[in-house]
């Protein structure tokens, strides 16, 4: 069994390597772990798609075996941005995020975004950000400063990389 990954950034498929630990429960099932790399290639969020590929021997009439491969159907799933950490800085009006991926070099600045409440930031491409605004530090972290209007708790802060939103997070602002 392989598993076939097609990230849309990514030209071509690309087989997953020996740490996604992909292995067959039922005939119809698989299970596999994804990983932050694949032979060397990151792991950036954004949607993705896989299909799993079997050879299988079959005996032939006049005694001979033949390999046939089969192909499964496509199916889609999507890689979060990771949010490990989220540091209150300046009277919890700035924050410090730490997770990824949110720089690489198939990441354009502007497929990265951020809202706090319903509220979208603005990239400011060099740190240090104002009100309202956040900056790309590097690969695994994000600097930003609340819009002055933003007050109150359990506010949602969402980050979304090539389209797909991190899992929920919330901050409280003085």
């Amino acid at each position: 069994k392989i598993l076939l990954i097609n990230p849309l950034l990514w030209q071509g498929t690309k087989e997953a390597d020996a740490s996604w630990l992909v292995s067959m429960i039922a005939e119809n099932q698989i299970d596999m772990t994804v990983q932050a790399t694949n032979s060397g290639d990151t792991i950036i969020p954004g949607m993705y798609s896989a299909q799993v590929s079997i050879a299988e021997q079959k005996l032939l009439p006049g005694g001979g075996t033949k390999t046939f491969m089969q192909t499964s159907n496509v199916f889609p799933f999507s890689i979060m941005p990771r949010v490990s950490a989220i540091n209150p800085l300046v009277a919890a009006t700035s924050f410090t995020i730490t997770g990824g991926v949110f720089q690489h070099a198939q990441i354009k600045p502007d497929d990265v975004q951020v809202y706090i409440g319903e509220t979208k930031l603005a990239l400011k491409p060099i740190a240090p950000p104002a009100a309202g605004e956040y900056s790309i530090i590097n690969a695994t972290t994000l600097s930003l400063v609340v819009p002055a209007a933003i007050h109150g708790t359990n506010i949602p802060l969402r980050i979304m990389v090539n389209g797909v939103e991190s899992p929920p997070n919330w901050i409280s602002i003085p």
